[in-house]
């Protein structure tokens, strides 16, 4: 519905023949709304999802209530999916009453094998799920068996079918990023390919979208000096090294370096200088045509020198 957050309505019924305003014996039938809200921005610093829900509000009767936080986190080396946290609930047997865990690993496009502890007893499914944009308007089929329940109904067979078509269109759907970005290789050479238009302003705010601050830029003779610091890249500094040299590299054109005192020699040499708490702990200098060639191919680049500032 809106990012980070979702919300659906269900309706369960024991018959679909029966008229419950006038007769007797249809069983429950219940319409009830469900919700999740995810934390924004989290993952970006921890690594993981964290999220609360309630299912089964509103309605004339409440037979399914449940309110659940649950921390999931993915694996994308090995399409894997981990989950776990803690509910409180009516539902029969006991399920989501307590705490709870979950694991979805997808080996192909088209088929998931999930396992859980759903607070009572572990249970596991096999889906069969049409991949993605095979069918028009975002559409989605999938099939589920149960393959395995540690409840007392675990001799009957249980499977379900369902069908999916997002109302407002593919932008709207939830998708994992690395579904539907473009080629690696192609991203990155078309955004290297737009340094030479880019402006000391648009540099900036790169830097400033991927959550660096205290931003100085400066020049020491012929090096063009950027300072920052980076809060989200605490737990790893040298991701956050690799990540603004990166946008660094894709968002300095020869505009930036033709007022340094480089006579004819056409190099574009850079310090980044890694701030923590507005002191500087860690310089790096390297010439950026030569970062981006290592960039492209994975070609080593000779001209990349650390030291602490410290």
């Amino acid at each position: 519905m809106f990012p980070h957050l979702e919300v659906g309505g269900r309706i369960v019924t024991d018959t679909y023949d029966c008229n419950g305003y006038f007769e007797s014996g249809c069983g429950i039938r219940d319409l009830s709304a469900t919700t999740k809200f995810q934390l924004p921005y989290l993952e970006e610093w921890t690594g993981f999802n964290l999220a609360f829900g309630a299912q089964d509000i509103g309605g004339a009767a409440s037979n399914f209530d449940a309110y659940f936080v649950v921390a999931d986190t993915e694996i994308d080396a090995f399409n894997l999916r981990l989950s776990g946290g803690y509910g409180k609930s009516d539902l029969s047997l006991g399920v989501l009453d307590g705490p709870f865990a979950g694991a979805e690993w997808q080996p192909f496009d088209f088929v998931q094998l999930t396992g859980e502890y759903d607070a009572q007893e572990f249970n596991a499914a096999v889906r069969l799920i049409t991949p993605q944009d095979m069918l028009p308007y975002g559409a989605q089929l999938a099939a589920q068996y149960q393959l395995y329940s540690g409840h007392e109904n675990q001799d009957q067979t249980l499977w379900g079918v369902s069908a999916s078509v997002p109302f407002f269109g593919d932008t709207f759907t939830r998708k994992k990023y690395s579904d539907i970005k473009p080629n690696a290789q192609t991203q990155l050479e078309t955004e290297l390919a737009k340094a030479e238009a880019s402006s000391l302003t648009q540099l900036i705010g790169q830097l400033e979208k991927e959550g660096f601050v205290n931003i100085r830029v400066g020049s020491n003779l012929d090096t063009l000096v950027i300072a920052l610091e980076s809060k989200r890249y605490q737990h790893n500094p040298m991701d956050g090294a690799g990540v603004a040299l990166g946008i660094i590299s894709a968002n300095s054109g020869e505009d930036l370096f033709s007022e340094l005192p480089r006579g004819s020699n056409s190099a574009q040499k850079i310090e980044l200088v890694l701030l923590q708490n507005k002191i500087p702990m860690l310089a790096i200098n390297t010439e950026l045509n030569c970062y981006r060639d290592f960039l492209k191919t994975g070609a080593e680049c000779s001209q990349v020198e650390f030291s602490n500032e410290g």
